[in-house]
This record gives structure tokens, sequence and C-alpha cells, in this order.
């Protein structure tokens, strides 16, 4: 990496499942610059006065879901993850354009999934861009 730096919202109710989180950057020295939300009406005081690169989201908050975290989220990749995953939570999330979806284990494996997972989704939304920039710059006819 080219010492990036990324803006990461963090939108978990669990204070032990944040503790992880801010374990998991420290211990492994990630590039982010994190901002933790503890509720769904946090997130949204937050995501309307500041931009981050993504957003990673626990499924079930205690007022609220990520599915509205997504729909605030704008053109931001959305994680979500969930301890109570199931297949159809899985697909309701990325219906509503929820980049990836992890589930939360005992053992917390998980989280050894979160940095090639920030890495993916936000190399993924820069490629998106360029791709747009490119299509806008082609005449119609193509030629």
């Amino acid at each position: 990496m080219d010492n990036v730096r990324y803006k990461v919202l963090l939108i978990e109710d669990n204070e032990l499942d944040q503790m992880d989180f801010k374990r998991l950057v420290e211990n492994n020295a990630l590039p982010y610059d994190y901002t933790i939300s503890s509720s769904m009406s946090e997130a949204r005081r937050v995501l309307g006065t500041d931009q981050f690169d993504i957003i990673i989201t626990d499924h079930s908050l205690g007022d609220g879901t990520a599915l509205e975290v997504l729909d605030l989220a704008g053109d931001t990749p959305v994680v979500v993850v969930t301890g109570a995953g199931d297949e159809e939570t899985a697909i309701k999330a990325w219906e509503a354009g929820a980049y990836d979806y992890l589930v939360k284990d005992v053992n917390q494996h998980y989280l050894k999934a979160i940095p090639i997972t920030v890495e993916n989704a936000i190399r993924y939304k820069k490629m998106e861009k360029k791709l747009q920039l490119l299509l806008s710059k082609v005449p119609p006819n193509g030629e």
C-alpha cells in the first residue's frame, strides 16, 4: 500500500465487538481512521456530516438495521456483518447494495476477513468510478 489511509465508519451496537475491531486495527497497524457509531440514529448523524471510504455495519442495531444504512450510504461501499446470519438475510443485503456480507463467529475469525474485504471494496469502487469516467468520454456512436 502507498501510505493510503481509509476513513472507515463502523456501526456496531455491541461494545465487545467494537473493542475487537479496535484491537484488529491496532494489532495489525491497519491504515484506518475510524469512527464508531453505536446506533442507527448516531450513524445517521455521522453520515450527515462526514464522508467515508467504507462503512462496516452490524445487521441488527437496536434502533434499525443494515438495510437502513444501505439507504443512507449513497455510493459508499457497505459491508454487512452479523452474528445471526443466514442466506436469506445475506441475499437481502446484497440486493439492497451491500458490497459483502460477513458472519460473526464465536472465535472472531471473521475479523481476519475485514482487511481484505475493505481493500477489495474500495478498489472495486475506484475501478467503477474510472470506468464511468471512461464511458462518459466515449461518443454515443462509439467512434
